[in-house]
């Protein structure tokens, strides 16, 4: 517990350095703070005139005395103005002294440390070059030098940020204020229908009951998806993932239970996941496209008795070039198959998942800006593979739903894992501006309404050479990694 509140006070200290408070998002009452972190030498008094403040009004902002010591490394809060006030609509140029820092630099133009290792492409593990020529964006939020600010046309649906994040079991509350903190309102959270329904008839709503009540409160809207299979029977033994009529029966009752007892309070509900492929989480083959619509049918059928304005979305398809029934089948071929089997009038919204790899955002089989030679040529290989499902949904006359992109992202990580070893292709400056701009990519379509990156906080919770922990926003003790505060500051 001590180190997820140390973790959550560094998190909070870096957003405030964006002029994001850890609560619920408004435009009024932000703090207006940047960040310095203190170096060898450094006193308040000099940090001050650097930052352009007083030696008292920085040791109240951080609760210390004038003459308290400053270890190196520290983060102090410093008061400045409002990012978002700044009205100046022209760029600075800075010419780097010898031995500055970029966190003075930050102070001297109060502009956030990472709003300039964005705008000038810096590597942000190595020192300032002595004479270098910075490019200081005076406006707030910008990597717009990179991203324009998305917008959506007139009628244009709504689009929705969000988080996918492991809740269960953990302390949850920090993560939801950090949720709103870089300006999302949305979580997608993972649920295992043996963890709820342990015992045939028999239900644990405990860690589900203490997430739904905490994320109302804290104004972030909640995306459940539901899978697994009943806790008396394990996947192990079947050929292929076709429930019995039992089994798709009581999985029906479980979602409609859900969504009476959670009415008002989770917004959407996600049904299975990937039944397209062979899951991470057990069995061998796919679920064929038949059975998952009656499944899909059923389920949709108890939410919207429960709660008839909860939405409804199928699972999330995997992005996969295989065409073997035993293994996997390509989202748009089993997209299509769904739709002949009845899918149409069964569900709001259509789930899809698309994974980066080392591949920016905008990239395609036909185009490549990367400087790596693996996965690559297969449209599946690529954020966009999206892009698919939406003429089949066209085809089958579905083309005025939307598409919920509930999982995406790319890993970093600094050293190789096997078997995933493009997460060492990516950088943190790469992963986070890829995430940036592949929702300013997604915004841009006018069928997206929902894009949920992977993941929030999976790093502090599993080993470290764990795929997921290399997705994460946050390191392991829940210090922000860069993808965390360019989320926060990125055109919304």
């Amino acid at each position: 517990m001590r180190v997820f509140m140390r973790g959550l006070l560094l998190i909070a200290v870096i957003l405030a350095g964006f002029g994001l408070a850890l609560g619920p998002a408004s435009g009024q009452g932000r703090v207006p703070w940047s960040v310095y972190t203190v170096g060898w030498g450094d006193t308040l008094d000099a940090i001050a005139e650097t930052c352009g403040t007083t030696a008292a009004s920085l040791a109240q902002a951080n609760g210390i005395a004038l003459d308290a010591p400053l270890p190196v490394g520290r983060r102090l809060l410093v008061p400045g103005p409002s990012l978002r006030a700044a009205t100046p609509s022209h760029w600075a140029t800075h010419v780097v002294r010898p031995g500055e820092t970029l966190a003075a630099v930050a102070c001297r133009y109060h502009v956030s440390p990472w709003q300039i290792l964005v705008v000038n492409r810096l590597n942000p593990n190595r020192s300032l070059a002595q004479g270098a020529k910075l490019l200081i964006p005076t406006k707030p939020s910008r990597p717009a030098a990179i991203l324009p600010a998305p917008t959506r046309r007139p009628g244009q649906q709504t689009f929705r940020y969000a988080a996918n994040v492991q809740l269960l079991g953990q302390e949850h509350r920090a993560v939801l204020q950090g949720i709103r903190g870089i300006g999302f309102d949305w979580l997608r959270q993972e649920v295992r229908w043996g963890a709820i329904e342990w015992q045939q008839g028999q239900y644990d709503w405990s860690e589900l009951d203490r997430l739904v009540a905490d994320a109302s409160e804290a104004g972030v809207k909640v995306l459940l998806q539901v899978g697994g299979f009943p806790r008396e029977a394990p996947p192990s033994p079947r050929e292929g993932l076709t429930l019995t009529a039992d089994e798709m029966q009581r999985y029906a009752d479980l979602l409609g239970r859900m969504a009476a007892r959670y009415r008002g309070q989770v917004q959407a509900y996600e049904i299975w996941d990937a039944p397209n492929a062979t899951p991470a989480w057990g069995g061998s083959g796919i679920m064929p496209a038949a059975d998952y619509v009656r499944l899909l049918t059923l389920a949709h059928a108890a939410v919207k008795a429960a709660d008839p304005q909860a939405i409804v979305v199928t699972a999330a398809l995997m992005p996969t070039g295989s065409h073997n029934p035993r293994e996997a089948i390509e989202p748009e071929a089993y997209l299509d198959q769904m739709y002949q089997a009845g899918a149409k009038g069964h569900f709001d919204a259509l789930g899809a998942q698309s994974w980066g790899y080392n591949n920016p955002p905008a990239d395609d089989p036909t185009r490549s800006t990367a400087d790596t030679t693996t996965y690559k040529g297969d449209w599946h290989l690529y954020f966009r593979s999206f892009e698919l499902l939406y003429p089949v949904m066209q085809k089958y006359g579905d083309g005025a739903k939307q598409i919920w992109l509930v999982k995406f992202g790319w890993p970093s990580s600094d050293t190789v894992i096997p078997g995933r070893e493009y997460a060492a292709d990516n950088t943190e400056q790469e992963q986070a501006l890829y995430l940036a701009e592949a929702y300013a990519i997604g915004r841009a379509r006018p069928y997206m309404g929902l894009m949920a990156f992977w993941n929030f906080n999976f790093a502090p919770q599993v080993a470290a050479d764990d795929i997921r922990a290399a997705y994460s926003i946050v390191n392991r003790d829940y210090t922000a990694r860069l993808a965390m505060e360019t989320l926060a500051i990125m055109p919304k």
